[in-house]
């Protein structure tokens, strides 16, 4: 008898060490947040180095920093 194998859809074949927090638990979690928080404040200050011309090409103002530095911001 041949074996059949489950061919989930590619979102539900993450591997656990893909996803922070599944392969250690609390202590994954934790070092996931600060790899976050980390991020987000490098983001933020490569953001405020920007000079107000830039900013314009961009078409961004400095009130949507924390936006952007989040992943939420949409324009």
């Amino acid at each position: 008898m041949a074996t059949t194998w489950n061919h989930a859809p590619a979102a539900a074949r993450v591997s656990a060490t893909a996803t922070t927090g599944n392969r250690f638990g609390l202590i994954g979690r934790i070092l996931g947040a600060i790899e976050n928080y980390r991020t987000r404040i490098a983001t933020l200050n490569e953001l405020h180095s920007l000079d107000a011309r830039d900013l314009a090409d961009l078409r961004i103002s400095p009130y949507d920093f924390d936006d952007i530095s989040r992943g939420t911001y949409r324009r």
